[in-house]
């Protein structure tokens, strides 16, 4: 599902998120609940998936936005990067939505200093970790 930099980074999340589960445990997981998880990891790096269901054509597409720190400013900046419709149900939509988010991910973890990033500190608190 997901390769390269985005998979060593979302090892990295999982063993500081899920301390009291192995690694393994993801992988034996049904693909549903992956693409969950998944999707936790993507919005901890500021990569938004979304899989809505579109009435007028009576289909399921998936929608990414990314939140990148803008150059100038110092701001966050969201941006839509990729979108594809026409799919028959959210489970045929998950899978692609997935890998396109692994693209866009390890896109920006080859090339852009000023990627969003998880913070480890602040992904802790809520578990009283820190």
């Amino acid at each position: 599902m997901i390769t390269g930099k985005t998979k060593q980074e979302f090892e990295k999340w999982w063993n500081i998120d899920h301390i009291k589960h192995k690694l393994e445990d993801f992988y034996d997981l049904p693909k549903s609940m992956q693409y969950g998880v998944l999707v936790d990891y993507f919005d901890s790096v500021g990569v938004i998936i979304e899989t809505p269901f579109y009435w007028g054509g009576n289909w399921w597409k998936y929608e990414i936005s990314t939140r990148e720190l803008s150059c100038s400013e110092e701001e966050y900046v969201t941006n839509l990067r990729a979108s594809k419709e026409g799919f028959k149900t959210r489970p045929e939509a998950r899978p692609e939505a997935i890998k396109k988010a692994n693209e866009i991910r390890n896109k920006q973890l080859k090339g852009n200093k000023h990627v969003y990033s998880f913070d480890i500190k602040e992904t802790l608190k809520p578990f009283g970790r820190l």
